[in-house]
């Protein structure tokens, strides 16, 4: 045995696998590796918002390795650590605090671990502690900054030099949000792989922009139980990577197997490595990107975007079984009443739903929402600073709470999810007889992909 050190930036949990069960590499290496690598950097990006201690990774990293010479392996990430946004719960066995960005959580430990971060755990991932996000999922204020917590400050691209500038909330020097901290850190090198959570767009972009894999699954197909909740039936837990083969492994450790949408065996036995195999639809870059007032214009950029975009759709199209050009998906006009119709039933149940959620913690310093409103008043320096003072979404969740009637709600609810699926996504694929629709990264697309996704297979 000696004590490798392989390129903390670019190895993927696959290749750190071989290396493990080659015993040219040790869990309690890997952990010492990354340990320092998130100290090393942590301070700068401000990926992480609790580290393990390492000491108890030290421990946990020698019962798996000890396992391992015994010919226990758990999984197929058996002995591999791993990041997770800190909007999912830990009890006190892990060390960490579980704040979803916010000091008014600092302490009140949850009572139960969150149910995907039980999964990994069991099956031999070594959790390095907390990823940074946009606060409570981006439902603290509007034009909050993609990455940013009172917690945790602001998380920074590791591949942006000289940090956030003034470009907008999700402009091109924001490494954007939610799941922030989840992507930075692996692409940074803190861990292979990370487990984030989204509602609209909050694995997607920030996976994106990190040059990561991942995907918003179907709600249900991975258990939000003992995660911070945004909204009643489309929250979406997910898995980050470097790879496809990661990606897949990961999301084979934390589905629910018995899920009806989840393959038998596992996403593997659904993994296409032929592209003959798949047909696209092509959605129009110079259309389907982020507005002005959310992403300033950079000279230059736009134009190599769409430049780029419709070259890889040319590309793609010499590959794969079929490629349909410029696909028409929804109206700008559908997608924003469709929008705001989804807003209105999360502003009225997220009062009841943080009252749920705190109702699991062994000390919270806030029970309901009002009361968190007046903790982020009574504690402006910390929580409401020159850089991020508004909190209008809480304060418009509480006045908006349970304003709506069954009727009213159910309404909103099927309109919203029929005209971004049953008239748009599924729409699309069954009339051009595809199966994926792709657009540019930076886009509007998820959040026709937050609407549909309540339903939709392949979002």
């Amino acid at each position: 045995m000696f004590n490798m050190k392989p390129d903390l930036l670019n190895v993927t949990a696959s290749e750190l696998q071989r290396l493990l069960t080659d015993g040219r590499i040790t869990s309690l290496d890997l952990v010492r590796q990354y340990h320092n690598q998130i100290f090393k950097h942590n301070d700068r990006l401000k990926a992480m918002i609790s580290i393990s201690p390492l000491p108890h990774l030290e421990m946990i990293a020698v019962k798996l390795d000890d396992e391992r010479r015994r010919g226990v392996v758990r999984s197929a990430l058996h002995g591999i650590p791993f990041i997770v946004k800190d909007a999912m719960d830990t009890s006190s066995e892990f060390q960490l605090e579980s704040t979803n960005g916010g000091w008014a959580f600092v302490g009140s430990q949850p009572r139960e671990t969150a149910r995907v971060v039980r999964m990994t755990v069991d099956a031999g991932m070594i959790l390095m502690g907390k990823a940074n996000l946009s606060q409570f999922g981006n439902w603290k204020a509007s034009g909050m900054s993609g990455g940013w917590s009172a917690r945790g400050g602001q998380t920074q691209s590791a591949y942006v030099r000289g940090g956030v500038v003034n470009d907008g909330i999700y402009g091109h020097s924001n490494p954007s949000g939610s799941s922030t901290g989840s992507a930075v850190a692996v692409s940074a090198g803190f861990a292979p792989v990370s487990i984030g959570a989204d509602f609209n767009g909050s694995l997607t972009n920030p996976a994106t922009r990190a040059a990561l894999f991942t995907i918003r699954t179907t709600p249900g197909i991975v258990s939000e139980h003992g995660a911070f909740p945004f909204s009643k039936n489309r929250d979406s837990v997910g898995p980050m990577a470097k790879s496809v083969e990661d990606l897949v492994g990961l999301l084979n450790v934390v589905v629910d197997l018995s899920h009806s949408e989840v393959p038998d065996r596992g996403y593997n036995t659904s993994l296409s490595r032929d592209w003959k195999d798949i047909s696209f639809g092509t959605l129009n870059p110079s259309h389907w990107r982020l507005p002005e007032a959310v992403q300033k214009p950079q000279p230059g950029a736009l134009d190599q975007i769409i430049r780029e975009t419709l070259a890889a759709y040319k590309k793609i199209s010499t590959l794969a079984k079929l490629v349909v050009g410029l696909v028409s998906l929804v109206s700008d006009e559908t997608l924003d009443e469709s929008m705001n119709d989804v807003l209105a039933t999360i502003k009225n149940d997220f009062s009841t739903l943080f009252e749920a959620y705190t109702n699991g913690l062994v000390t919270p310093k806030v029970k309901t929402l009002a009361e968190l409103i007046n903790f982020n008043e009574t504690n402006r320096d910390i929580e409401l600073p020159d850089y991020s003072p508004r909190q209008d979404k809480l304060t418009q969740s509480l006045e908006d709470a349970n304003s709506l009637t069954d009727a009213e709600y159910h309404r909103l609810d099927v309109k919203a999810t029929a005209s971004a699926a049953d008239d748009a996504i599924d729409k699309m694929l069954r009339e051009h007889n595809v199966n994926v629709i792709i657009g540019p990264a930076d886009s509007r697309l998820p959040d026709v992909v937050a609407l549909a996704s309540r339903y939709c297979r392949v979002c």
